[in-house]
Parts: C-alpha cells; sequence; structure tokens
C-alpha cells in the first residue's frame, strides 16, 4: 500500500468515479485506479458500477482498499442484475481518516418510477470531521452549536447518485434527481444544528447544457422546484471543458462498441460525471479550490482504469487558510 499524503490544513478532498462494472481486467483496473487514489490522496470517494459477485462479494473493492488504506462507508450491489446482464453492480463510499462514518445507506427507489427503476441507484452517508489531532480536538474545528453545547460537531454528508443511461431519458433523470435533492435536504434539516457540509456527486450520465444540471446550479426550476449547488469544475477547474468520458480511453470504446456503436471514436468526449455543493459557499466553507478531471493515468497493460475518468475537488472545511488570499479590484480601488 503506498503512502497516503496529508491534505491541505483546512480542506477536504473528494473524489467521484465510475469504475465500469465490465468483468474483464477487474484486478488491473483495480490497482491501476488505486494507483491514480493514492497519489490523490482523497478523504471521499464516491464510485459508481462497483462490481460484486453473486455473494454480494466484490473483490474489485477488496484489491482497491487493500492498496489504497480506505474505509469502506458503504457498498451494496443492486437489488436485481442490471439490464439485459447478469452482472451486479452498485454505489460505493469510501473514505479516509479525516471522516468518521456515522450512517450511511442506499437512496430509496423514486416515486412513480418503480417501473422502470426498480433498484435504487445511489447510496448516502454522514461523516463527522475527525479533529487532526484526536487526543487533543481543536476547538477551532468546532461548530458554534458544539462549542457552546459540546454536542457533536460538524458533519459531511453526501449524497452519491448515478443517473439514467440514454439520451432519451431526460425525464427519468430529472424525476432521480428531484428524488436524490430532496433526500440531501432531508439530511440537511436533520444535521443542520452541525453545520453539515453538503455534496451531491456521480456519474450522472448528462452534460452541463441539461435540464438536471441547470436545475442543480439554479439557472432553471424542474416543476416548482428550485435548489442551489456549486459545480466544483464550473467554479474551480482549469477552463477546460473537462470531459470525462472520451475515445482517449480503450475502454470507452469497448463499452461503445457493445452498444452497437460501429465507430466509436467517432462519439464525442462529454462531461458527465460531478461534484457539486450545496449552497452559495463562495469564501467559505464548502467552496471547491482546486477541482482537476483525475485517474486519467495508464496501467501496465497501457490501458486506463475505466471508461471514465474521475472528477476530484479540494474544498475549504472552513478553516483554510490560503497562503495570499486574493484581493477583489473592488478593495484595490480602495487604496
Amino acid at each position: 500500500m503506498a503512502a497516503r499524503e496529508n491534505p491541505a490544513p483546512g480542506t477536504l478532498t473528494v473524489t467521484t468515479f465510475n469504475v465500469l462494472h465490465d468483468t474483464q481486467e477487474r484486478t488491473g483496473r483495480a490497482l491501476t485506479a488505486a494507483a491514480g487514489l493514492n497519489a490523490t490522496a482523497p478523504d471521499l470517494v464516491l464510485l459508481q458500477e462497483l462490481p460484486f459477485e453473486e455473494d454480494h462479494s466484490s473483490a474489485y473493492l477488496d484489491t482497491l482498499t487493500a492498496a489504497t488504506g480506505l474505509n469502506v462507508a458503504y457498498a451494496a450491489p443492486l437489488t436485481a442484475p442490471r439490464p439485459h446482464t447478469t452482472d451486479r453492480s452498485g454505489p460505493g463510499i469510501l473514505h479516509g481518516p479525516a471522516l468518521v462514518l456515522e450512517e450511511a445507506g442506499t437512496l430509496p427507489p423514486v416515486p412513480g418510477l418503480e417501473g422502470y427503476l426498480p433498484v435504487p441507484q445511489g447510496s448516502w452517508a454522514v461523516f463527522a470531521e475527525a479533529p487532526s489531532d484526536p487526543a487533543q480536538p481543536d476547538p477551532a474545528q468546532a461548530s458554534p452549536s458544539e462549542q457552546a453545547t459540546g454536542a457533536p460537531g460538524r458533519v459531511v454528508a453526501v449524497v452519491n447518485l448515478h443517473g439514467v443511461w440514454g439520451g432519451d431519458r431526460a425525464y427519468e433523470r430529472e424525476q432521480q434527481m428531484l428524488h436524490a435533492v430532496r433526500w440531501a435536504e432531508s439530511l440537511r434539516q436533520r444535521l443542520a444544528d452541525r453545520e453539515p457540509l453538503l455534496v451531491l456527486g456521480g456519474d450522472l450520465n448528462t452534460v452541463p447544457e441539461s435540464s438536471v444540471v441547470r436545475y442543480l446550479t439554479g439557472l432553471q426550476p424542474l416543476g416548482t422546484a428550485g435548489t442551489y449547488w456549486v459545480d466544483a469544475w464550473e467554479h474551480a477547474g482549469d477552463g477546460t471543458a473537462g470531459h470525462t468520458t472520451s475515445a482517449d480511453s480503450a475502454w470507452f470504446l469497448q463499452t461503445a462498441r457493445g452498444v452497437g456503436i460501429q465507430r466509436p471514436e467517432s462519439v464525442p468526449p462529454r462531461r458527465i460525471d460531478y461534484l457539486f455543493v450545496r449552497d452559495w459557499v463562495y469564501g467559505r466553507r464548502g467552496q471547491p479550490l482546486d477541482t482537476r478531471v483525475d485517474l486519467t493515468g495508464t496501467g501496465r497493460s497501457g490501458w486506463h482504469a475505466s471508461d471514465h475518468f474521475a472528477v476530484t475537488t479540494v474544498l475549504d472545511t472552513g478553516r483554510y487558510q490560503p497562503a495570499a488570499p486574493r484581493t477583489s479590484s473592488a478593495s484595490r480601488a480602495l487604496d
């Protein structure tokens, strides 16, 4: 197991990654993914399409956790095989020592879509933020309510979602997202006195211009519902398109051929994997500080870890102190 790097003080690193449920080269792909994760050293990892055997064990997950030292917060196969296959896969959530698991589970089925989505498509978890030195907790890490009452301190709550696949499934993705956001809001309300940092991420199977992403970022309602989440890539990416699927990956080409695409190299690259943070978090707890497309390296075979690339963001936990804070043009004009 590679040594895990120390994160920047006052930050939380989060990665989302669709690992590819394909049965081929699972051990090799898990080791390739582990090498990338060890380089990134995330505190929290959201996995989609995590493969399971018929007895609900997962050799892929065992290999990944053994090679990274990450802990399993939640991992379970869907309650039925994937459509048109005998494969079982499901969502998984992993975490490092900076987070202490409090509770986790599977998102319930989407009301009204039980016929099309009879199985859950996501998971959730709540973590307490571990003090930097458990023997001597830092009072600065406590929420105001904890300082006042001695109650448990700040938490990180996460919803991990795998969006419905298919260009003609926009309605199902909308209903799925509304359901996931309602669940996230229930966590937010229940944990309100513990200043929850609320993250939603995963493979949403849709592009930034879609109604689902526009809804999340406050650009349009879905029905009468509105919300606001900061898109970590939009705010703190490198200014490029941030594609997470492309013909650069041999697994992408193979997956495309598997669904009948004769010339997969012609499929355009897309950004369909995301990390979002609830609320107007600019300049405070939850702000994305740096976001990148991740796990782009290849293993010994020369192939990537999946048909997706990962997305990793570094979040301000409310204690981050930049070396040189940015000064706005307005404040400069007053000097």
